[in-house]
C-alpha cells in the first residue's frame, strides 16, 4: 500500500491510500469531486507516468467525460513528472525520520504521512517564500499554535468519579484528525488510536518521546 499525491498551481498536496491499484480511479473521483466543491476552478489536466493504474479504459472515458486532457510521461523519464517524483521522495524520506525520530512503531506509518502531508501544505516554498501551499488554496492563514511535535507525549483527560485516580493517560500525539479538529494519539496501554482534547501535549523533542514498541510491522 502506497499513496497517490496530486498538486495543482498552489502546489498544496493531497494523498490517498490505496489498498490496490484497481481503486486509483476511484480515489480519482474523490479528489475531482473534492475539487469541483472547494474552488470555482476547473481540472484542465492530469499528468502522470503510464503505470496501468491510469492507463484503464474507466479511467480514460472518465477523463474524456470530464474533459480532462492526459498527458503521460515517457517511460523511463522520470524528469518529466519530476516534481511528483523529487516530493514522493521527499515524503519518504521524512516518513523515515518522523518514525525514527519519534520513536513511533511503523505500522502507524499513514498516520506519520497525513501529518506530514499537512506539514508540507503549512510550509513555504521556494516558488513562493512568502506563502503556503494551504494559504493559496484555501486563502486563510492555518493557525499554527495547533501543531505539535509528532510522536511527543500526550495527556488525554480521563473521565470517572475516582477521586485517586490518574486523570490523564499518556499517548503518542500523531497529528489532528482529518475530519475534525481534534487530535490524533496513540494509546499503547490501550493498543487504539484515539481523537480526542489533549489536556497538555507537551511541546517536547522527537529525542524527549517515549519508546513504542513495534507489534506488527507493516512498513510502506
Amino acid at each position: 500500500m502506497w499513496p497517490f499525491s496530486s498538486t495543482i498551481a498552489s502546489w498544496k498536496s493531497w494523498i490517498y491510500f490505496l489498498t490496490s491499484k484497481s481503486n486509483t480511479l476511484a480515489k480519482f473521483k474523490i479528489f475531482h469531486s473534492m475539487l469541483k466543491r472547494q474552488t470555482s476552478q476547473k481540472l484542465l489536466q492530469l499528468q502522470s507516468d503510464r503505470g496501468g493504474k491510469f492507463l484503464s479504459q474507466e479511467f480514460n472515458n472518465y477523463l474524456i467525460t470530464h474533459g480532462i486532457i492526459r498527458e503521460l510521461t515517457i517511460a523511463r523519464t522520470s524528469q518529466q513528472n519530476g516534481v511528483i517524483k523529487r516530493k514522493n521522495w521527499t515524503m519518504l524520506n521524512k516518513l523515515r525520520f518522523m518514525l525514527n525520530g519519534g520513536r513511533i512503531p511503523t505500522f502507524l506509518w499513514v498516520e506519520a504521512v497525513q501529518t506530514m502531508v499537512k506539514l508540507i501544505n503549512y510550509t513555504p516554498t521556494r516558488t513562493n517564500p512568502h506563502t503556503t501551499p494551504e494559504e493559496m488554496f484555501t486563502g486563510l492563514k492555518f493557525d499554527l499554535s495547533r501543531i505539535r511535535v509528532f510522536g511527543c507525549i500526550a495527556h488525554i483527560h480521563q473521565g470517572g468519579n475516582d477521586k485517586l485516580a490518574s486523570r490523564s493517560t499518556v499517548g503518542a500525539y500523531l497529528g489532528t484528525d482529518v475530519e475534525s479538529k481534534a487530535y490524533r494519539v496513540w494509546v499503547p496501554s490501550m493498543h487504539q488510536m484515539t481523537s480526542i482534547s489533549i489536556a497538555s501535549p507537551q511541546q517536547c523533542s522527537p529525542n524527549s518521546s517515549s519508546h513504542f514498541t513495534d507489534p506488527t510491522p507493516n512498513r510502506p
